[in-house]
């Protein structure tokens, strides 16, 4: 899977021909056919699992039907890591979010995406939070429409002692900007109009002293 891996990254039209394949091992592994010592705290292959979604966020990337054979088993995928409730299931959620993201667009996948990163943003974990604000970075590439849902969160991040969190989250407020202001048509192709819904009032007076003060504090 390491050699299908970083050849999908060099040169994904080699191996395209393996989704299929790679997409029924997927879910053998998601239905637990594997032997018990491939799992970890009870969870089923989670190192195959994300070394498989990496792999088929390449061969999904802007190829529409090699994405269509991907998108039963990416929702069947993050559904299963939800359960698990711990850290491995925690990763395998935001691999399926990255996937999500890469590969040829999908509105169910989207909204599915939107509604782990809430999930993520709302926790009390700095770490799933920051989690969470890379996530909107990602999805505000396919719909930027979902970051308006967590405006208040976005502020609330910028505002915490957390260092980390705060870099991420400008890195955010930064992409939010750029795609505002230069792409404002990128996903009319996909029927996608969501850009042009992202309003400018959303950086408000409060988030632009926050860059005036970012701008001195970096």
């Amino acid at each position: 899977l390491e050699s299908v891996k970083e050849i999908s990254k060099e040169n994904p039209e080699k191996v395209k021909n393996l989704t299929n394949a790679l997409v029924v091992i997927l879910k053998q592994v998601i239905e637990n056919k594997l032997p018990t010592e491939f799992n970890y705290h009870k969870f089923q292959g989670p190192w195959i699992q994300n070394t498989i979604l990496e792999i088929l966020a390449n061969l999904g990337k802007d190829d529409r039907e090699n994405s269509e054979q991907i998108y039963e088993v990416l929702g069947q995928c993050l559904k299963n890591a939800e359960t698990a409730k711990n850290n491995i299931g925690y990763a395998t959620m935001y691999q399926c979010v990255k996937t999500i993201c890469n590969i040829y667009p999908n509105d169910n996948l989207t909204t599915i995406a939107g509604e782990t990163i809430s999930r993520f943003l709302k926790s009390d974990s700095p770490n799933l939070r920051c989690t969470g604000i890379i996530g909107l970075g990602l999805i505000i590439q396919i719909n930027p429409k979902y970051v308006m849902n967590f405006q208040n969160i976005i502020v609330d991040c910028m505002e915490v002692n957390d260092e980390t969190l705060k870099k991420y989250t400008f890195n955010l407020l930064y992409k939010m900007a750029f795609f505002l202001l230069f792409t404002p048509n990128k996903h009319q192709e996909h029927g996608n109009t969501a850009c042009t819904t992202l309003k400018l009032t959303f950086f408000n007076s409060h988030i632009v002293q926050i860059f005036l003060i970012l701008q001195y504090s970096f």
